[in-house]
């Protein structure tokens, strides 16, 4: 049987617009993931994360109106609340980790740099995946991975930056931002040394690793923790990351027993990536490794173990010089890699093919995608966090 293709919806407008379309288009599934969330978390809990949240949306309208234009816009387009659609955008609300561990890698390739990921997570989470392209009045703005009704995990923008974040168990602080917001804030950077400066200023609420490249070939990987700030990692590259920390500094910091706990994969998806660096040169070098298997289940492509129950849920490859991401949903030994031609911020076509085992044919993204919902004649308002609360109530 056919694997079902990774959905692709494109996005138009202003953040509001966009923000809208998307929560009209999944708003059955949203809503549903919101009551899913509202069973799991107890009443005392919610009242700690609303104040919480409340906190950190003033912080974002100040540093990022638009991200929270386009969150108003998810929440109206799926008649929930902006406060829930903001907490379901940050599992660090919660204080407990999200069981997604990564294996990622940036190198400078023959061609530019390239940066790939294996996006790992429990049973059910690729099915709510999404890519997301992003087209703004002035053009293309960038291409996520998302879970439905959120801001995304990783992506590729229009001047070429291009972005991947494995979790990682260091401290944690209840004030700031949360990852997805850092990640939607660098992915409207221009380039690889701006979105390290933009790192080091942001308010973090828990460890991280961030691989970066641009479309000049520039890359980047950098450790992120509240108490230890922002470390870069040194050298030219190959840089590889899973789920535990590689720095000194960093390293001070890490809860190695809830390391053990959450993933106990990340020392043997390490040794595999660094195995494969020397040999890592070409975009189909950066498919080969992520699609290895090599001691499953404990490996890159990753299956679900007893120890640790996750699965690779989906793979990318991004390709900022050539302006091409490559998607896969699901295990890439599996399936075949999709390749989306992301078009500078001047164009605003977007075309798709796959790679050469994939039987996909080659289509226009336009004619594949689901229609484009209008634009909403509402406007973003200045509402206070919670006062249109539907489902986390505590």
């Amino acid at each position: 049987m056919a694997r079902a293709p990774f959905p692709v919806v494109v996005l138009q407008g202003a953040p509001y617009e966009r923000g809208h379309q998307h929560g009209t288009a999944f708003q059955r599934d949203i809503v549903s993931d919101l009551d899913r969330l509202a069973r799991s978390v107890p009443a005392r809990v919610l009242v700690r994360t609303r104040r919480e949240a409340g906190a950190s949306w003033r912080t974002l309208n100040l540093l990022a109106p638009a991200i929270a234009a386009e969150i108003e816009g998810i929440a109206d387009g799926a008649h929930c609340a902006a406060e829930d659609i903001f907490l379901n955008s940050g599992f660090e609300f919660f204080g407990e980790p999200a069981p997604t561990g990564c294996s990622a890698f940036a190198f400078k390739g023959e061609r530019g740099a390239v940066v790939g990921q294996n996006w790992d997570a429990p049973h059910g989470a690729k099915s709510g995946l999404v890519l997301f392209v992003h087209l703004d009045p002035d053009g293309f703005q960038l291409a996520t991975v998302a879970s439905r009704g959120t801001l995304g995990w990783l992506g590729q923008n229009g001047h070429g930056l291009c972005l991947t974040t494995n979790d990682l168990m260091l401290d944690t602080r209840t004030a700031g931002l949360p990852s997805q917001v850092v990640r939607r804030m660098v992915l409207s950077e221009p380039d690889v040394p701006s979105a390290l400066r933009l790192l080091h200023r942001l308010p973090h609420m828990g460890g991280r690793s961030y691989l970066l490249g641009d479309a000049s070939g520039r890359i980047a990987a950098v450790e992120v923790s509240p108490a230890a700030g922002v470390k870069a990692l040194a050298g030219a590259g190959p840089l590889i990351h899973t789920n535990h920390a590689l720095l000194s500094e960093t390293k001070a910091v890490e809860n190695r027993a809830l390391l053990q706990q959450i993933y106990p994969s990340t020392y043997d998806r390490y040794a595999s990536l660094a195995g494969a660096a020397g040999s890592m040169r070409y975009v189909a070098d950066a498919k080969r490794v992520l699609r290895d298997r090599t001691g499953a289940p404990n490996a890159v492509a990753k299956s679900f173990s007893r120890e640790e129950a996750t699965e690779t849920a989906c793979s990318i490859v991004c390709d900022p010089t050539a302006g091409v991401i490559h998607v896969c949903l699901g295990l890439p030994c599996a399936g075949a890699f999709v390749a989306h031609g992301l078009p500078a911020r001047d164009r605003v076509s977007v075309r798709r093919h796959s790679d050469p085992t994939s039987p996909v044919v080659r289509a226009d993204i336009q004619q594949t995608l689901p229609q484009v919902h209008s634009r909403s004649p509402r406007n973003p308002r200045d509402a206070q966090l919670g006062s249109r609360s539907r489902f986390l109530r505590g």
